[in-house]
Formats: structure tokens, C-alpha cells, sequence
């Protein structure tokens, strides 16, 4: 795997984890909320 490829994949899981991140803690910080209310 050259430099390129490697580069476009890091770019690519960036890209990825910027997007759902936000996405994940807001379904992460719901069960919780759930959980310690139930």
C-alpha cells in the first residue's frame, strides 16, 4: 500500500468519524439518560 492510499484511507475514516461522531454520543447520552432515569 503505497502513500496515496494510505493518506485517502485516513482521509476517508476522518471524514467518517467527523460525521458520526456527533451521531454516537447523542444515541450514547440518550441510553444513559434511559437507563438512569428507569
Amino acid at each position: 500500500m503505497n502513500i496515496w492510499e494510505e493518506s485517502f484511507v485516513v482521509s476517508f475514516i476522518r471524514k467518517w468519524y467527523v460525521l458520526y461522531n456527533p451521531l454516537l454520543y447523542r444515541m450514547l447520552g440518550f441510553f444513559i439518560i434511559r437507563f438512569s432515569a428507569a
